[in-house]
């Protein structure tokens, strides 16, 4: 189910988002074929330094394919491939939305 209300639905709480501010509905078919493929075109297996490192890079295109920007968060002998997902309104938007919200209750 995708909420636009920043209230409830069948799955929780959304948080506090703003009016406008979707979340994408997890049972999306697109969505679900797009994760299988991302699966099962991971390198695997990835016990070696160099087949982890394969998976990184495969992980870092795919993500520069969509539009983001990643980097690797290093740590002894490994790494994580992190991207952020850029906010779609700005700070003080959001928070005039919200205080008109709370101000309507």
């Amino acid at each position: 189910m995708t909420t636009t209300d920043g209230g409830d639905n069948d799955d929780g709480p959304t948080g506090d988002a703003p009016p406008g501010c979707t979340r994408p509905s997890l049972d999306d078919a697109a969505l679900a074929t797009q994760l299988s493929t991302w699966l099962s075109d991971l390198p695997a297996p990835r016990a070696t330094i160099q087949q982890r490192g394969d998976a990184r890079t495969y992980l870092q295109a795919e993500l520069t394919a969509l539009g983001l920007s990643s980097q690797l968060h290093t740590y002894n002998n490994a790494a994580n491939v992190i991207a952020t997902l850029p906010a779609t309104m700005g700070r003080q938007e959001h928070h005039r939305r919200r205080a008109l919200r709370h101000h309507r209750e």
